[in-house]
């Protein structure tokens, strides 16, 4: 079955928790960290509980199908209630299920609050551990885009699998690396990178992919290795993108922040649903900055994603793009 996109990667339970923490911070060569704390011995009382579904593989489907595409997400759930919340709200989405139900528990994060709304993300990966190459049917995988996320461990034996696949399909490949995969470096991901049309990441991101250096000079170095565009999500400041013949800037309107978790899926998912649609770079950018901006004014990775005729309403309300043609590569 042909769909348009198909999203690899993982699903969680989330477990958002609001407490009475305290911040303090730590100075240390390396530099100054904020540490959430809580007092050793304690019983706290839990202000607020909220559980919603998360896991890169399954937000980034979500906004895919919200923007009318057919979609089908490909990871693992568990076989527990925890795995049924997760296929059931999939199918709410109207996401097909293309992936295995697995002995173990679902993965589960529980994200933990401060005073000054940072947070702390304890994650257990669950049966996300126990993903392969071996869960795959190739024949299942035809679609004209195809985003991954990172995939680490025994996941990673998928990219092997899947990338040459999807090449000789012409389907367009994008990479939405973690920290713990981006800091293999790019080297060691060069047979990944080189099948990647787009690649998708934050500065410290980039900066363990590629060496710490300018906006510019490691968009110019993530491209070196295959992908055609680079994109540099900054957080609050906005996005940077390359595209090997022009840099493109937009900054980001300042929103109350409900929770950050989820804003880098669904500007990814949300930036790629439109260049499929459009091939427009810089409506693109708007689009996906447009979805996340509304995501992390709601908690939960899904609560807040944008229809595809709100998105580029949205869009429409964006900050100008700073396009800046390359001279010297």
């Amino acid at each position: 079955m042909m769909h348009d996109t198909i999203t690899i990667g993982s699903s969680t339970i989330d477990y958002f928790i609001y407490t009475d923490s305290s911040l303090i911070k730590i100075k240390s060569p390396k530099g100054e960290k904020d540490l959430i704390a809580y007092p050793s011995g304690s019983k706290l009382l839990v202000k607020k509980l909220i559980v919603e579904t998360g896991g890169g593989g399954t937000n980034t489907a979500a906004t895919f199908s919200r923007f009318g595409l057919k979609t089908g997400w490909l990871g693992v759930a568990g076989n527990d209630e925890a795995g049924k919340k997760v296929i059931a709200e999939m199918k709410k989405f109207r996401v097909d299920f293309l992936g295995k139900i697995k002995n173990g528990m679902t993965g589960t994060s529980f994200i933990l609050d401060s005073i000054e709304h940072d947070r702390t993300v304890l994650t257990y990966k669950g049966v996300n551990d126990e993903f392969n190459d071996k869960d795959i049917d190739l024949k299942k995988i035809e679609c004209k885009l195809l985003y991954l996320t990172s995939l680490t461990g025994k996941s990673f034996s998928i990219y092997n699998k899947i990338l040459p696949y999807a090449k000789k399909h012409n389907a367009i490949v994008v990479l939405n690396p973690s920290a713990y995969l981006a800091g293999m470096g790019a080297k060691k991901l060069s047979g990944v990178l080189k099948d990647t049309d787009i690649l998708i990441c934050n500065d410290e991101e980039a900066a363990l992919l590629v060496g710490k250096s300018s906006l510019e000079k490691m968009s110019m170095a993530i491209t070196w290795y295959g992908p055609k565009i680079s994109i540099i999500t900054l957080g609050k400041k906005g996005v940077f993108c390359y595209d090997k013949k022009y840099f493109y800037n937009i900054k980001a309107h300042h929103v109350r922040v409900a929770e950050s978790l989820g804003a880098g899926d669904a500007f990814g998912s949300a930036f790629s649903a439109a260049y499929l649609k459009t091939k427009d770079i810089e409506l693109s950018l708007r689009i996906g900055l447009a979805n996340a901006e509304s995501v992390i004014q709601k908690i939960g990775a899904k609560k807040g994603i944008l229809s595809w005729d709100n998105a580029v309403k949205m869009a429409n309300k964006q900050h100008e793009i700073k396009k800046v043609m390359v001279k010297n590569k």
